[in-house]
């Protein structure tokens, strides 16, 4: 059998209405990073409580 790579993406909590989120049994507050596996990822955006996140690659250094 094949392994199956998991995708991990990066996310920011936004829940607007609250202080914070509950994921996977620990409370995460507004504006917090985290990176968790796609489908867990896309069931908080989906719901409202997270946006993609992705860091600007275009920062360079003088």
């Amino acid at each position: 059998m094949a392994k199956h790579k998991k995708v991990m993406v990066n996310i920011k909590i936004v829940a607007e209405e609250s202080a914070g989120i509950l994921v996977d049994g620990d409370f995460v507050g507004n504006g917090e990073l985290l990176t968790l596996d796609e489908q867990t990822a896309h069931n908080l955006i989906n719901r409202g409580r997270a946006k993609l996140y992705s860091e600007s690659k275009n920062t360079k250094k003088k």
